[in-house]
């Protein structure tokens, strides 16, 4: 990566073993005034350079690097979770999001219904966000994911001319407000169908669980809804009464 001055316009070309640095004009070189001033512009490198080498791993649709507890689920060949490894995480087949990306998702259809990621795109190998878009989801909820982190999504996102809504959670878990947000997404015709991500299973199946109770649906019809969706027993007992 090559330091860009935004004071000047102008690439700095920097020579640190000559303890020089080049304009890039003329290529002169251009002593640094004081040991002090290579010291300084070293650090900067190093900055630099450790800022741009992120770890390459995805998560979800998009190429962040954020972690996710997805690792103990083997991805086979085709691209699929291994399905010893499902029936072990106790989580819904279908919810995983294909190698070589991580998390889970779920889509909700315009009939107002709600269904794991994979068996709405099938056998269709779908690995990034534009390839979500070419597909025809119009929308994406991000559930549960970190200002700083849903601010790299929005990026990626919007220029594809796909909406983009964030849901961040307050310590993980689908709140009150959370729920009347989603309800309020989902409400809206042209946002569908919308795909909902999420580095958490049970966030997912909790958020469908109480918007489904929000709606005037027994316990008994949500929990059983939510549970397609990755809704634990210990979810169930802290659903929304």
């Amino acid at each position: 990566m090559t330091p860009f001055s935004l004071m000047t316009g102008k690439v700095i070309i920097l020579d640190l073993s000559m303890g020089n640095q080049r304009n890039s004009d003329s290529g002169r070189a251009i002593p640094y005034r004081t040991t002090a001033d290579a010291l300084v512009v070293s650090a900067l490198v190093v900055i630099i350079l450790s800022a741009a080498t992120v770890n390459a791993s995805a998560c979800g649709w998009w190429g962040d690097g954020e972690n996710d507890e997805t690792e103990s689920i083997t991805i086979g060949a085709d691209g699929h979770p291994v399905s010893e490894d499902i029936e072990k995480s106790g989580i819904p087949y279908g919810l995983q999001v294909p190698a070589p990306r991580s998390g889970y998702g779920m889509v909700v259809l315009q009939g107002g219904t709600a269904m794991p990621y994979l068996h709405v795109v099938k056998d269709n190998s779908i690995h990034s966000i534009q390839q979500l878009r070419q597909f025809g989801f119009p929308a994406v909820i991000d559930l549960g994911t970190p200002p700083a982190v849903a601010t790299l999504h929005q990026l990626e996102t919007g220029p594809l001319g796909m909406k983009y809504f964030n849901i961040p959670l307050d310590q993980g878990v689908p709140g009150e407000a959370d729920v009347l947000r989603f309800s309020e997404i989902i409400s809206t015709w042209e946002n569908l169908p919308i795909l909902v991500f999420s580095a958490s299973a049970n966030q997912l199946g909790r958020l469908w669980a109480n918007y489904q109770l929000l709606e005037g649906f027994s316990r008994k019809d949500a929990v059983r809804q939510g549970r397609q969706l990755g809704l634990t027993e210990d979810d169930i007992r802290n659903l929304r009464k």
